[in-house]
């Protein structure tokens, strides 16, 4: 009977013992668990704001092109002649709005840019300029006179620069930001 009874007590300290370390077990693993979904949470956050830097960078270097190649030799409309038209601003937004993969959310678009971008999230801004000047060179040589003054000209060997921005809204409670995401690119028209 002593020993049965012995064996007994040992029996129940252990239990005391092991029950309160499952409970410790338990409470760390609630904090390991949720340190390392925010974590996963994070680095996907992250990744959806780098893919979206990723477009906003190829959209300008397309939209770059797509303007370069439309240049003042070519004298339709790209509403009327869509694959040989001289491009104007709001032909590279709409260019731009149709290489927009799916998925890519823009809440509005305008081709107007502010420097920082927007803080209003999903806004795609497509600014689109031709700023007088030859490559490399930095006086305008590609301007010429009219009746309103110095009017811009679009001819071959000037330069076309496109920025696109975007703000990115962060879904996580603990990230809640706005990310103003901006690409500039710059060609040299060839028609």
């Amino acid at each position: 009977m002593r020993r049965i009874a012995s064996l007994l007590r040992r029996i129940a300290r252990r239990c005391r013992h092991g029950s309160s370390d499952r409970g410790s077990a338990l409470v760390e693993f609630g904090i390991a668990a949720t340190v390392l979904g925010a974590l996963m949470f994070g680095i996907m956050e992250f990744s959806v704001a780098l893919y979206v830097d990723h477009f906003l960078s190829n959209a300008a270097r397309e939209a770059t092109r797509y303007a370069s190649v439309r240049g003042s030799t070519l004298s339709a409309s790209c509403s009327t002649a869509p694959m040989a038209c001289r491009a104007t601003a709001s032909d590279v937004l709409t260019y731009v709005q149709s290489i927009m993969p799916s998925g890519f959310f823009a809440s509005s678009t305008t081709t107007t840019c502010s420097t920082p971008p927007s803080s209003t999230a999903g806004v795609l801004a497509v600014c689109t300029t031709w700023p007088g000047t030859t490559e490399g060179s930095s006086t305008n040589s590609c301007q010429s006179s009219g009746s309103s003054g110095t009017i811009p000209v679009n001819s071959p060997g000037c330069v076309v620069e496109v920025q696109v921005q975007y703000t990115y809204k962060m879904v996580l409670p603990f990230l809640n930001k706005n990310l103003g995401l901006s690409s500039t690119s710059t060609m040299v028209i060839s028609n």
